[in-house]
């Protein structure tokens, strides 16, 4: 902040590059004002601020909430937001569609914890036993083994 301050006092603004500068813009504003133009002109503003959006910040990725929870099942998650707005019916269908998949899914999940947890009862491993159910719940949460706090 002081190298902007020491900047702007000499009247160079547009030397100062960085989080308070105004070098290096990327916006350039248009000469021609006709009203015809009026669109294009939001286009590429448009365009210009989504680029530099993606640019710097990048695009949110999708995390699983849950284990269970597949890459088919996030991506029908993504169709059903984007049929929300505009498509009713398919909005519902793929609603249902989801609906199945999850309960599959998740039964499939569970079975499996079950039959590891049984395995683990046969050798009488009920340090791990605990662990497992503890995942299945919910309430795990693991530890940093690292050795610091």
């Amino acid at each position: 902040m002081g190298d902007f301050n020491t900047k702007i006092g000499r009247g160079r603004v547009v030397d100062v590059i960085g989080e308070h500068g105004l070098g290096q813009q990327e916006l350039q504003t248009s000469h021609s004002r006709d009203k015809g133009d009026i669109n294009i002109e939001w286009e590429k503003i448009k365009d210009t601020i989504l680029e530099i959006g993606n640019k710097e910040l990048g695009c949110k990725n999708e995390k699983k909430k849950n284990e269970w929870m597949t890459d088919e099942i996030i991506e029908l998650m993504r169709l059903r937001r984007e049929a929300k707005t505009t498509e009713n019916n398919r909005y519902k269908s793929i609603h249902r569609e989801i609906q199945k998949k999850v309960k599959e899914t998740k039964e499939h999940w569970l079975n499996e914890k079950c039959t590891e947890i049984e395995q683990l009862q046969k050798v009488h491993d009920s340090f791990n036993i605990h662990k497992k159910v503890k995942e299945i719940t919910g309430n795990y949460k693991k530890r940093n083994t690292t050795g610091g706090r």
